[in-house]
């Protein structure tokens, strides 16, 4: 507690709060006196302070406005608000154990105590003036309990929320007539069950807004709902109401806004044209969870609705089943819609390009699930506002359009899948700048997929393109997509060279699938978190020429059979072969968000590129592109949990220019075999508990120009200094205590402190052949 030495100014300074006024005044030493200056009102904001006050609002007995939230105050802070006597809006929320002793404040109009963990409601007194009352999230045993106590403490309540409140039960069958003038009710997310008591509600004739969504209501909607005349919005979304709905119940409640029916199980037939008349009408959504409920919207022929629509949702409402389901012919006059959602209806006829091209604000078109013939025809407008467009399971047959980058530029989630569409991805699609999410699967789409949608610089984040004919390069080392978390290509006839996914954070077993990619070329999975053993499945690679597998979680032992690797049978890196884009210009363009003007890379011009990745060898890392990718060998699965001993097939690869097996947990001798790999310019084993000796038949390695066993438990007399080993310095060797011989300071003898080795009878062994028990150092 701060010392009352201190002035307001002083003490607010401190304490680091905001100060705000209405309007611009000279700030005096006082909060006191700035709450007098001019009449000007005075707010407070103390956010996370955690800390409690106690005399320091005596100086602001003039506070009309207090933010208190999220401080873990508890109930001793509200004996400070009785110095607030001016107080019209106080802001407690996200302060557990408060309590609820707030009859003080006689001014207070508006307050917030969401997330407080209140389990019921105890007022002393009456707050006649407060109007506007927030309970969010707290956890109240009865809401009949809650609203009785609003009656008595709050008489003129004009707003209650109390969402989110897990409540349960049932409502009194003459529920909220406690509460006669309330505009506004929200009773959401509460789990209230059983029929809505249709006294209570159909009292409250002042409401403007109803929100009784995601419950458990069951029964029909009660009639006498006509009654509220005022009512603005109307949520009975996710409930279990059934029964048929009544004209009578629509008709009369001119004054709606926002009208919310989805997730029900009515019956019958709905007709739009009760809502003709409905002039504030903006929103109307309704989405059935029952086959036997369907919309009329033909009926009466010639009806005329007053309304212009933002927002209108019919998903599975059989929309004029028995007029041949056809499209709603009410929205040609419909020119204001910012989402359109008219999914799972089986709608025939044309696609209604039109529906995009009189929506000029158009920004989220659900048509998933009809049958509409033709596809997108979009050369003849351009609709900068849409940026979510779902016409997937449509029948839709034509090819897409090629000029899909002039009509929908700013295109963020395009969803054409499960459809009959044939032809080639347009070039154009890869042009889409703000394209984060695709799905074209289970189509009749071939050729290639365009470079320019691989290269995409704004990544995206779902790629789904399997069940279609596409053929040529996937996931080459253009492939761009640092923020791609949902990548589906199976079901093609793509050659797959190279599949880079090193340096992420991918987890779990590696995928037996990339067993069947029988012409990749290169494999790199390196830095991720794969565990479980290495699959078998990758022996089946015999064309791979590098496999990175390199630090991941990888147990088990090394398969056996990755001596089939490593033989391609053709040259696949041809210069030639590798076709990418340059940038030779900008585009700027304003977001109509507010944002600030971007300017945005887009690719143009064709010119050559030579495949390149990234490979560890000889301890570097070193960049590999064009033709030497050919030629170029490597396995690399260092730094694992690998165990058991390394496999003398390994002896095999004839071809493998570099081997890294350091940094795990292998035991047993070097393979002998190792003398085999001629071709062999690096060889790293270091960081293992390897047994026995160095061979010395690897002095036959005259390509050898890394070798490191260091940190191991090897032993023995080191091969002979020649050849490439005579390049070797004792750092190749260091951390194995019982080797002995060149570089290293240790010298190899016969006998040491009187300790003789001897040769057994018939025994072809030398001393230096054997793990040596006794050292002896110079």
């Amino acid at each position: 507690m701060l010392g009352p030495q201190l002035s307001s100014r002083q003490w607010l300074n401190q304490i680091g709060l905001h100060l705000e006024r209405n309007r611009e005044v000279d700030t005096p030493d006082s909060a006191t006196e700035v709450s007098r200056s001019r009449g000007d009102e005075m707010s407070l904001g103390l956010h996370s302070c955690r800390f409690v006050i106690v005399e320091d609002f005596r100086r602001l007995e003039k506070l009309e406005t207090l933010s208190l939230g999220a401080n873990n105050f508890n109930k001793s802070i509200i004996s400070c608000l009785s110095f607030l006597p001016s107080l019209k809006t106080l802001d407690l929320r996200r302060n557990e154990e408060i309590g609820t002793e707030l009859s003080s404040l006689r001014e207070l109009k508006t307050l917030d105590m969401s997330y407080c963990g209140l389990q019921s409601i105890a007022f002393n007194g009456t707050m006649s003036k407060l109007v506007h009352l927030n309970l969010d999230w707290n956890a109240f045993f009865s809401v009949d309990d809650v609203m009785r106590s609003m009656a008595a403490a709050f008489p003129s309540l004009r707003f209650l929320s109390l969402g989110n409140c897990d409540m349960g039960g049932r409502l009194l069958a003459n529920g909220a007539p406690y509460i006669p003038y309330l505009k506004a009710l929200i009773l959401s997310r509460n789990n209230l069950n059983g029929t809505l008591p249709i006294e209570g509600f159909c009292k409250l004739k002042n409401l403007h807004e109803l929100d009784l969504s995601s419950n458990i209501f069951d029964g029909k909607l009660p009639e006498c709902f006509n009654r509220l005349s005022s009512l603005q919005l109307f949520d009975i979304s996710s409930n279990q109401l059934t029964g048929v709905l009544l004209s009578s119940v629509i008709t009369n409640l001119t004054s709606l806004k926002y009208v919310d029916f989805r997730s029900n199980k009515f019956e019958g037939s709905f007709s739009l044209s009760w809502f003709s008349n409905l002039t504030e009408l903006k929103y109307f959504a309704f989405a059935s969870d029952n086959d036997d409920f369907d919309v009329e919207t033909e009926e009466p022929v010639g009806w005329t609705c007053m309304f212009q629509l933002e927002v209108l949702i019919l998903s599975s409402c059989n929309i004029n089943r028995y007029k041949g389901s056809v499209i709603p012919s009410f929205l040609l006059h419909q020119h204001k819609l910012r989402e359109l959602d008219m999914s799972y209806n089986s709608l025939k006829g044309q696609f209604p390009n039109w529906l995009i091209k009189n929506n000029t604000m158009l920004s989220i078109l659900h048509l998933r699930d009809n049958s509409f013939d033709g596809t997108i025809y979009t050369s003849s407008y351009r609709n900068r506002n849409i940026r979510w467009l779902d016409v997937s399971g449509s029948h839709m047959i034509d090819p897409i359009p090629n000029d899909t980058q002039k009509s929908l530029p700013y295109i963020y989630h395009l969803n054409l899948s499960r459809n009959s569409i044939d032809g080639v991805i347009p070039s154009s699609i890869g042009d889409l700048i703000q394209l984060h999410e695709l799905d074209l699967s289970h189509n009749r789409l071939s050729g290639e997929v365009p470079i320019g949608l691989l290269t995409n610089p704004f990544d995206l984040s779902l790629l789904i393109l399997s069940n279609n004919s596409f053929h040529g390069e996937i996931l080459s080392q253009n492939f761009n997509f640092c923020g791609l978390s949902v990548l589906q290509l199976g079901n093609n006839c793509f050659t797959v060279l190279t599949l880079d996914i090193s340096n992420n954070y991918l987890s779990g077993r590696i995928p037996h699938f990339l067993g069947e990619l029988s012409n990749l070329r290169i494999l790199l999975l390196g830095k991720n978190n794969f565990s479980g053993s290495i699959p078998r499945q990758l022996c089946h690679l015999t064309n791979v020429n590098l496999i990175d597998l390199s630090n991941n979680l990888l147990s088990g032992s090394i398969p056996r059979c990755l001596q089939n690797i490593a033989h391609p049978s053709y040259p696949a890196f041809m210069q030639n072969n590798n076709l990418s884009y340059d940038s030779t210009y900008f585009s700027a363009y304003q977001y109509n968000n507010g944002l600030d003007k971007q300017t945005y890379f887009k690719p143009y011009g064709p010119f050559i590129i030579p495949s390149e990745i990234l490979f560890t060898t000889k301890t570097l890392s070193m960049v590999y592109k064009g033709d030497v990718l050919d030629i170029m060998s490597g396995l690399d699965l260092s730094c694992n949990k690998l165990r058991g001993n390394i496999p003398e097939e390994l002896g095999l690869l004839a071809q493998i220019h570099a081997l890294n097996l350091s940094h795990n947990r292998l035991t047993g001798p070097i393979p002998v075999k190792f003398s085999n790999l001629a071709n062999l310019e690096s060889l790293d084993l270091s960081f293992n508990s390897l047994t026995g000796r160095v061979p010395p038949e690897l002095i036959k390695l005259n390509s050898l120009e890394v070798f490191n066993v260091s940190f191991n438990n090897l032993s023995g007399r080191l091969p002979e200094i020649k050849a490439q080993f005579g390049t070797f310095a004792k750092e190749s060797y260091e951390g194995n205590p019982l080797l002995c011989g060149l570089p290293l300071e240790n010298e190899c003898i016969t006998e040491s402190h009187g300790t003789q080795f001897s040769n057994e009878e018939g025994s072809d062994e030398k001393w230096y052949d054997m793990d040596m028990m006794v050292v002896s150092y110079g």
